[in-house]
């Protein structure tokens, strides 16, 4: 729980820096179009680029109050590892806010969820002993 809150803080600290830092003078050279697509992080939610994954979608998010116990930071593969106690809290929010990130759920069950992206395609799986999630980057 201490982690998770500190994720928290940590993310809250990223998005107000970078709230602080746009407010600079800069403009677009004459002629060339600027367009700025916000990413909104769900309710809960810590984006997991904030939590270290730099090879990850920027806009994958998972819940902040699940600790995550590993995880591998491949450039094509991202792979979160949970205890089995997190794994309904990060079933429900994958759940509830994969279509908002971008991805379409393709099948989906008590205990697993399959989803895919115009980019990155993913799984979640839980047990009672381990849950994990895995994203790949399409070829």
């Amino acid at each position: 729980m201490r982690r998770a809150a500190l994720a928290l803080i940590a993310a809250a600290l990223v998005i107000t820096g970078a709230a602080c830092s746009a407010g600079g003078s800069w403009q677009a050279p004459p002629g060339t179009e600027t367009t700025t697509e916000m990413v909104t992080l769900p309710p809960g939610g810590v984006f997991l680029t904030d939590l270290g994954f730099t090879n990850a979608p920027p806009d994958f998010s998972v819940p902040a109050a699940a600790t995550m116990l590993h995880g591998y930071n491949i450039p094509d593969l991202i792979n979160v590892i949970y205890d089995g106690a997190d794994g309904p809290i990060v079933h429900d929010y994958l759940a509830r806010y994969l279509p908002s990130m971008g991805f379409r759920i393709t099948a989906q069950s008590a205990d697993s969820l399959l989803w895919d992206g115009p980019e990155w395609t993913g799984a979640f799986t839980m047990t009672a002993m381990q849950a994990g999630l895995t994203l790949r980057h399409r070829a």
